[in-house]
């Protein structure tokens, strides 16, 4: 049983981290994701969860941005953080 968990938690977050990279394929610099990228990934990815967050300028930089203003990986997981407490304490719903 335990083997399962971990086989479909790898897969998670794989997908996790292939939508990333997916997004920022399309300008070549891989691990950032521009306002741009970040907006078509949140869009396309998380519009529930995106509805109340706000500005999404503000909401990249509240995640932290490199000095080109990219956010980067470490803060991509940052995200996915705040997304799964939200999701635990029932504040989202389903988030589909």
């Amino acid at each position: 049983m335990a083997s399962e968990d971990v086989s479909e938690m790898k897969m998670a977050i794989d997908k996790i981290v292939s939508i990333l990279l997916v997004h920022t394929a399309a300008e070549g610099k891989k691990e950032t994701l521009t306002a741009g990228q970040f907006k078509a990934l949140v869009n396309k990815q998380l519009p529930n969860f995106m509805k109340d967050a706000g500005d999404l300028e503000e909401k990249m930089r509240s995640l932290g941005t490199d000095s080109d203003g990219e956010l980067e990986f470490t803060s991509y997981w940052k995200l996915m953080t705040e997304i799964s407490k939200k999701l635990k304490e029932g504040e989202l719903g389903n988030i589909k």
